[in-house]
């Protein structure tokens, strides 16, 4: 169902301000012709509702009349709300008891102080209006009267730039109020203005009067050590039992030196001026106040948990009951100081009870809980002892040293499968032991199990038909192939097993067996198929494979030296044909070794 607003065709009523700004729009709906209908029935309700709860009128009245309007803490309009909206945002109060009707002031922002709005039914309206009316009537009405009050208190009304009388008249709707001039001896006074702001003033100049009349004096001892405490953060707790009580409470000044034990004494007095029933109310007040000490004991061993990590708990607790707690230390006395007010020292003691009671309680459930851990501790040794006892069954059974692999497994499966199902312990020989013992340990019962589930897979190798095959040594990898891929599809495609020995000196060796014959021989003619086949392909590719002929190493030749100067004759008539001789000498170690004589 889609609802749209057509703008092209309404109308607009205007109102002065702060009125609304009415918009009367003409609604289009479309959709489903039972959905339309529902939505037509609903809107025109919707209207029509409007129409009767969203009567509005206004009421003109001066601005002073609003608080008699209104009455003290709202007992002539009952309930008060502030109502924000885009055009409306003033304090609004609505009368409850007799009629359903908005009743909005005007608030101190808009320039209309006067105008007074009413919006709801028109029928309660329009009673509310009426009767508004009337008390603004009333109100409206300039009546004068007079009141006696002794010239010793006229001053209290006119000191202070008149602050009291000023007062009164800004609580009163503004009235006229007249004293006599200082000095006569009249003791009459003038209160002018509407009946009620004048019947108003008066019962409060009385009230005033009365205060003044029975306004007594009284000394509160306080130790003076305390003083500065109740005066902290510039007397704020004074300034506000002050307020609250409606006194005047004086603390004696803080002197140098007090050398009398009098003047020490009187420091300790603090007065206490105002009503007589007001003056006792602040006394107790003020007197609760006061700091005050108590003790209280807690166990040694309990100081660390009431401290805390580096005094957390305590300063937590100090912080909410806004005491001062002071702990022995060194664990020197159980005894702990309280000090601060005595509503926060009780409140603060009572969570150091509470605390003390927890940990008791916690004490108790520690002793049990060491207790029972003791006792679980003693039977877990006990039962230990006899575990170990009972688990140290050994058995040791024979197995041939060629089954051990088997019962190990591929990489140990089969013999940790054995440990896990019956938690036992197996040994079996290690390095060039060559025993057929195997060693299990455990319960008795599970061992024996065990060695029964290792004959029975001896007994199953036992029973399997084996038979050894000598294969190409070129032949084995293939056969292997890659990470064992050939060997193990080989056995799982006959169900058979294939090893190869390892203490053998022939490794051209290969063992097959299985529990059926037929299953053995047909693996073996599958390897021997495939080794012939591998074989031919060997002789094929060698036969394009040219020979190498390894080259012969040379040899070298000795150097040879022709012609070296020492290796010439002196006496040559070749070589030196210049130096002939019929005799020639030959000189010991050649043309350059001869002897020389100086």
């Amino acid at each position: 169902m889609n609802v749209a607003v057509s703008t092209s065709n309404f109308r607009r009523k205007k109102v002065k301000a702060p009125r609304y700004s009415y918009i009367f729009p003409q609604v289009t709906i479309r959709g489903p012709k039972g959905d339309v209908e529902k939505a037509e029935k609903l809107l025109t309700d919707l209207a029509k509702d409007k129409e009767i709860n969203l009567y509005e009128d206004v009421v003109v009245a001066k601005s002073e009349f609003h608080r008699f309007l209104i009455g003290r803490g709202g007992s002539k309009i009952n309930k008060c709300y502030k109502n924000r909206t885009e055009t409306w945002n003033r304090v609004c109060f609505k009368i409850r008891e007799n009629f359903d009707v908005r009743v909005m002031f005007p608030r101190d922002a808009d320039e209309d102080k006067e105008t007074i709005h009413l919006l709801g039914k028109k029928d309660d309206v329009l009673k509310v209006k009426k009767e508004l009316e009337e008390n603004v009537k009333q109100l409206s009405e300039t009546v004068e009267k007079t009141i006696e009050v002794d010239t010793k208190h006229h001053k209290h009304f006119v000191s202070r730039g008149a602050f009291v009388l000023r007062e009164i008249q800004e609580q009163n709707g503004g009235v006229a109020i007249s004293f006599p001039k200082i000095g006569s001896d009249s003791t009459t006074v003038h209160i002018k203005g509407s009946k009620q702001c004048v019947e108003s003033a008066k019962a409060r100049i009385e009230e005033i009067v009365d205060d003044i009349e029975r306004q007594v004096t009284i000394r509160v001892e306080i130790p003076s050590q305390f003083h500065r405490g109740l005066l902290a953060n510039r007397g704020q707790k004074i300034q506000d039992l002050q307020s609250k009580h409606d006194v005047l409470i004086r603390f004696p000044e803080r002197k140098q030196e007090t050398s009398e034990e009098s003047d020490a004494h009187l420091a300790d007095f603090v007065t206490i001026s105002g009503r007589d029933t007001k003056c006792e109310e602040a006394k107790a007040d003020l007197l609760s106040m006061v700091p005050v000490t108590r003790v209280i004991d807690v166990p040694l061993d309990m100081h660390g948990s009431l401290i805390g990590r580096g005094g957390e708990t305590v300063r937590k607790l100090m912080q909410d009951c806004d005491v001062y707690i002071s702990i022995p230390k060194n664990n020197e006395s159980e005894t702990i100081t309280v000090t601060g007010q005595s509503e926060n020292v009780e409140e603060a003691l009572q969570k150091i009870r509470e605390k003390i009671s927890d940990f008791e309680a916690q004490a108790e459930d520690r002793i049990v809980f060491f207790c029972l851990k003791n006792f679980y501790n003693v039977f877990t040794n006990l039962f230990r002892v006899l575990g170990f006892r009972l688990r140290s069954f050994q058995l040791v059974i024979d197995v041939p040293a060629e089954y051990h692999l088997r019962v190990i497994g591929p990489r140990g499966a089969t013999v940790n499968a054995l440990k896990n199902k019956y938690d036992v312990l197996i040994s079996l020989p290690r390095g060039d032991d060559k025993s057929n013992q195997i060693t299990i340990q455990g319960y008795e019962a599970a061992t024996r199990a065990c060695a029964a589930e290792i004959d029975e897979i001896v007994e199953e190798i036992r029973s399997m038909f084996t038979q050894e095959i000598t294969v190409n040594a070129g032949f084995l990898p293939r056969l292997i192939g890659q990470r064992g891929k050939n060997i193990r599809k080989l056995m799982d495609d006959f169900g058979v097993e294939i090893r190869f020995p390892r203490d053998t000196d022939d490794s051209n060796i290969v063992i097959i067996a299985g529990k059926s014959e037929d299953a053995v021989y047909d693996c073996i003619d599958h390897i021997r198929a495939d080794e012939e086949e591998y074989l031919i392909d060997h002789v094929d590719r060698n036969q394009y494979i040219s020979t190498r002929v390894q080259d012969q190493p040379k040899v070298s030749k000795p150097i040879q030296v022709n012609n070296a100067p020492w290796q010439l004759d002196i006496g040559s008539a070749e070589h030196f044909p210049d130096m002939g001789s019929a005799t020639p000498s030959h000189a010991v170690g050649g043309a350059w070794g001869g002897a020389r004589r100086w």
